[in-house]
C-alpha cells in the first residue's frame, strides 16, 4: 500500500528563481531604457513559445533548461540549474546601414545588458532569502 504525501507541495526553488530572473531583467532593462534614453521596445517573457512578430523589436524569453543534483541528503539538496535567456531582435535597414548590422548591434547590446545584470554583485542571490540560491553565473553567450 502506497503512503500518500498529505502536505501541499510548495513551489519549487527552480520555479521561484525562474520567475525572479524574468522580473529582474524586466525591471533593470526598463531602468536602462530610462537612464540611456533607449528607443527600443523590450518585452520579457517566461517560456515564450509563440512566434515572434517582425513588429516586436526586442523579445527576451527566460527558459528553464534543466537541473542536475550536485549534493542530496534526506534533509537537503543542492542543484545546478541552467536557464536559457533567448533574445530576438528586429529592425529595418537605414540609408547608411544594412538591416542585419542594425539587428546584430541590438542583439549584442541586449546580450551585454543581460550578462551585466545577472553577473552584478547586486543580484548574486537574485534578491531571494539565503538558502534558495547559492549564486549566479553566466556560463556562455
Amino acid at each position: 500500500m502506497a503512503v500518500l504525501i498529505t502536505e501541499i507541495i510548495p513551489k519549487q526553488n527552480f520555479e521561484i528563481i525562474h520567475d525572479k530572473i524574468g522580473e529582474i531583467l524586466f525591471t533593470e532593462l526598463a531602468n536602462q531604457k530610462l537612464l540611456q534614453s533607449l528607443p527600443e521596445n523590450v518585452t520579457v517573457f517566461k517560456e515564450r513559445i509563440t512566434s515572434i512578430d517582425k513588429t516586436e523589436e526586442i523579445v527576451i524569453s527566460v527558459l528553464l533548461d534543466g537541473l542536475n543534483s550536485n549534493y542530496a541528503t534526506q534533509i537537503d539538496q543542492q542543484n545546478r540549474t541552467n536557464y536559457f535567456i533567448d533574445i530576438y531582435t528586429s529592425g529595418k535597414a537605414e540609408i547608411d546601414q544594412l538591416g542585419d548590422n542594425i539587428v546584430a548591434s541590438k542583439l549584442q547590446k541586449y546580450l551585454g545588458f543581460c550578462r551585466y545584470i545577472l553577473q552584478s554583485h547586486k543580484y548574486s542571490t537574485l534578491g531571494l532569502i539565503p538558502g534558495i540560491i547559492g549564486g549566479t553565473n553566466v556560463d556562455s553567450i
